[in-house]
């Protein structure tokens, strides 16, 4: 039998292995395997910690509320979702959140056996941790730990302009304007104002509803509008307008301190310090364009 030069089959063995690690399918983000082939998403904040994650392909079902950038089935609203609809994409796994969707599709998801991940995130502060903790879950650590370093640096970089402000401008954050209702104490969204040094206004928790006379009275320095779903800045503008036209002996009006901002502050999750960055830009330009 005719011997195989030395270095011939060193070749051939090398050929072989380099196919072989070539033809093995990579899964996830950085070639991890997924733990969940078929995940739902009940939020907005978790589809987008989810394709920050890089396991789109891996997400099946989402709410209207989602902007995802290929199609996915939809499955109803935040607080309404269809449970037949997400029983109908054999999911192995529903991720939720404490802060919108209810109580009961979680228990009835319970009951049919369908793995569930609640998110328990609803201030700032509670935003890396918990991101870290569902990262874990999915089995996308490494993946979870670029991510959350990214948005901490972020947050790092945000600081209140001008620095040597004495005191917090009185602020207001208009969610809806019929009614009025205002991001109150308890959220994000008030967690945000504070880390740009401004007073909210608003005492009650959560989202309360709001006078016009209850406006007029607190007299606020800085109003901020945010976008409603699914609506542009110039619908927007449009809707307040007679809003506006009634608050006009209020300072913030008066003062052309009245900024329209996208809707990416109403999303705690990978986003939140870009929407933190927009309404600092608005404060130090005097103009969110």
């Amino acid at each position: 039998m005719a011997t195989i030069p030395r270095n011939l089959l060193l070749s051939s063995i090398l050929n072989s292995i380099l196919c072989i690690i070539f033809l093995i399918p990579s899964h996830g983000a950085h070639g991890q395997h997924p733990k969940f082939k078929r995940i739902v998403s009940l939020a907005p904040n978790l589809t987008e910690i989810i394709l920050a994650l890089g396991l789109e392909q891996e997400l099946v079902g989402v709410t209207n509320f989602c902007n995802v950038p290929t199609k996915k089935t939809i499955i109803g609203g935040l607080t309404n979702p269809s449970l037949e609809a997400i029983i109908s994409l054999r999911p192995d796994l529903v991720v939720m959140t404490t802060d919108g969707n209810p109580q009961d599709v979680a228990k009835k998801l319970e009951r049919l056996k369908i793995k569930i991940y609640v998110f328990k995130a609803k201030h700032l502060r509670e935003l890396l941790p918990e991101i870290l903790s569902m990262g874990q879950f999915l089995g996308a650590e490494n993946q979870t730990k670029t991510l959350t370093n990214n948005i901490k640096q972020q947050l790092d970089n945000i600081t209140p302009s001008p620095p040597d402000r004495r005191r917090r401008p009185k602020t207001l954050f208009l969610i809806w304007p019929t009614p009025i209702i205002i991001a109150g104490k308890g959220t994000f969204i008030d967690d945000a104002l504070d880390m740009l040094k401004l007073d909210n206004l608003s005492r009650t928790v959560n989202y309360p509803q709001y006078s016009l006379e209850e406006i007029i009275r607190q007299s606020p320095e800085i109003i901020f509008i945010g976008q409603s779903h699914s609506q542009t800045q110039a619908n927007t503008r449009k809707i307040y307008q007679e809003l506006l036209s009634k608050l006009r002996s209020v300072p913030a009006v008066k003062n052309h301190k009245v900024f329209f901002v996208s809707d990416t502050l109403y999303r705690l999750g990978p986003k939140i310090a870009t929407g933190i960055e927009e309404l600092q830009r608005c404060l130090k330009n005097s103009t969110c364009q």
